[in-house]
């Protein structure tokens, strides 16, 4: 019993801490497959690229399990460039040009759908905060 008494504690606490592990990916992955949702849906032509609400209604539907998170949805435009990724992605309106520098032709359009989520633990412990913010952010071209 005394040995019980003196373990219980801690195997409850264990339990709890691996249920919020458990919580916390199954929300990640949650939110990024929903960001990856609604990016597919607003890439698959150029007025569906335009349609911000229809991308961010697909995400939410796809994250309804998920309570308290947020859609928002974008359309950013790349050139290729020097660096490491290749492609340097901006807004649209900050292109200000209809072509890339360097020749690299006309800028390609990409829809960005973000979601958000204020992911809270279901116990309080030690050194660990109790609520984090998760994004997952998608970026898909447009066909």
């Amino acid at each position: 019993m005394l040995e019980m008494g003196l373990m219980l504690p801690l195997l409850v606490m264990l339990t709890m801490g691996a249920t919020d592990f458990g919580r916390l990916f199954y929300h990640a992955i949650t939110t990024a497959n929903a960001a990856g949702a609604g990016a597919t849906y607003g890439a698959q032509d150029g007025i569906l690229a335009g349609d911000f609400d229809g991308m961010e209604r697909t995400a939410s539907s796809d994250y309804k399990d998920v309570a308290g998170a947020s859609a928002t949805a974008d359309q950013v435009c790349g050139c290729p460039d020097n660096s490491k990724a290749g492609i340097r992605l901006v807004p649209c309106s900050d292109l200000g040009v209809t072509s890339c520098p360097n020749s690299y032709g006309a800028p390609r359009a990409y829809v960005k759908v973000t979601v958000a989520e204020k992911f809270q633990t279901v116990g309080a412990y030690p050194g660990i905060p109790s609520t984090t913010m998760l994004n997952n952010i998608a970026y898909v071209r447009v066909r």
